[in-house]
């Protein structure tokens, strides 16, 4: 059989199944277009995974207070807390020689309340050092000085 052959039989078998060929079009063409759309989304999300982790700096380093044997960050174990103390000597180059920049933070969650509305919110306590260590810019206003 030549090729001629084969399509004509293929175009001949298509045309007596409509139906049957109609839907197995369309799931062929669901399928790629679910691929394709997974993909894009993987790829949206390693980007943005990326992207955070550049504005961060590759050479951040974050000390979180544990207890020993508490697991992750002592979440739910009672952990110690760290204080302005500890930033301060990890500060000190005499300490860490090769610290660029240290930022202490302390974030709590509280309830803020503004006439007959209230929310939970986070609240997070840092230095200045913090837009610098972290590669932070603002689109308006100014970050916060030893002043306030």
């Amino acid at each position: 059989m030549k090729l001629i052959d084969f399509l004509v039989t293929a175009l001949k078998s298509l045309s007596s199944n409509k139906l049957r060929s109609s839907l197995t079009m369309l799931g062929m063409i669901i399928g790629v277009g679910a691929v394709i759309g997974l993909m894009s989304v993987g790829r949206g999300a390693q980007a943005m995974v990326t992207s955070t982790f550049e504005q961060m700096g590759t050479n951040a380093i974050y000390v979180i207070p544990s207890s020993p044997g508490a697991g992750v960050a002592g979440i739910g174990m009672g952990a110690p807390t760290l204080s302005l103390d500890d930033a301060e000597a990890l500060a000190n180059p005499a300490y860490v020689p090769s610290a660029v920049a240290v930022a202490p933070i302390s974030t709590n969650y509280a309830e803020v309340i503004a006439g007959n509305e209230s929310a939970v919110t986070s609240i997070t306590g840092t230095t200045p050092e913090y837009q610098g260590a972290l590669n932070y810019s603002l689109a308006s206003g100014q970050f916060i000085s030893e002043r306030n």
